[in-house]
């Protein structure tokens, strides 16, 4: 299937289903069949990725990563159970901070995916052979000099740490309507320009770090608009949750004056609630300047420092 692709409803559905189920399983101490037994694609592992960061409350989530750190304890590595387990923890890495993981250290996987911005964790003595990380942020991940990825899925909105293997053999980088091959000198520049030189800020005039808190919580914003509409002011979901950031009064100030976010009052299951959407979140994290409202978006921040 090509990454630019949509499957066929059935196999979206399956997927759905298989993911929910294991997820499910493993929260009561299970590791069903399919999980000892089937290699897991791309498609399934970005399931996953989705039914984590949106599917499952706050409690239960923190109950499902303490059950999945039990499951790799005493995971065989006789099967598929040890490596479709670590898949899945880094499938769960946008939402899992502050949460006891387990090592990443001596892995190696064939196939892994994650979205959204990665908490941070260090990365030792592992070769992942496919790295999907579209919609990601992985500037926080530290990798050792021993850790390998052999070819990464990529797009404008990725970000890279310094540390990120820069002998990757090469980068599918996709658009909507299209994919290209980066290999060589080509690579090298777009892990460059994407944060494996130096953790880039967002524009040549008047330089924003990273670690600016403020450019945090949009970058996490953003990531979240990638993949649903609103964010409900009051609500526990994940994503709902960046609203209770201190920083964010000030945020949605800076992106109302751009004309970057909307608020509208709505009733959903309960008394009448903000939401918020925010425009044009894939050319914010593709630092995309030649838009206007980005520009100024850039302008503003970089000025308030």
């Amino acid at each position: 299937m090509e990454p630019t692709r949509r499957q066929f409803a059935h196999t979206e559905f399956l997927n759905y289903f298989l993911a929910l189920a294991a997820v499910r399983a493993i929260v009561k101490g299970e590791i069903p069949k399919f999980v000892r037994r089937t290699i897991f694609s791309i498609d399934l592992l970005a399931t996953f990725v989705t039914i984590l960061e949106y599917r499952l409350a706050e409690q239960e989530f923190a109950v499902f990563i303490e059950k999945l750190g039990e499951a790799i304890d005493r995971g065989s590595s006789l099967d598929r159970t040890l490596p479709n387990l670590w898949a899945i923890a880094f499938a769960a890495l946008s939402r899992a901070e502050g949460k006891a993981l387990p090592a990443f250290c001596e892995l190696g996987l064939a196939e892994v995916v994650v979205r959204g911005k990665l908490n941070p964790i260090k990365i030792e003595r592992s070769r992942i052979e496919l790295l999907d990380m579209r919609d990601a942020d992985l500037s926080a991940v530290e990798w050792d000099d021993e850790s390998r990825v052999g070819t990464a899925i990529a797009n404008a909105a990725t970000r890279v740490s310094t540390t990120f293997p820069e002998d990757v053999r090469y980068v599918e980088l996709v658009t909507r309507d299209r994919k290209k091959t980066l290999s060589g000198q080509e690579l090298w520049g777009w892990l460059r320009d994407h944060g494996r030189e130096r953790a880039t800020g967002i524009g040549a005039e008047g330089e924003l770090d990273d670690v600016d808190p403020r450019w945090e919580l949009i970058k996490r914003i953003c990531y979240k608009m990638l993949h649903q509409y609103w964010l409900r002011e009051g609500s526990d979901d994940a994503a709902s949750q960046l609203l209770k950031d201190r920083l964010w009064p000030e945020v949605y100030e800076i992106m109302r004056d751009c004309k970057l976010v909307k608020e509208e009052p709505r009733t959903a299951s309960g008394p009448k609630s903000a939401f918020y959407h925010v425009k044009k979140a894939d050319k914010i994290l593709a630092r995309d300047r030649s838009d206007p409202d980005v520009d100024r978006l850039f302008r503003i921040l970089a000025s308030r420092r």
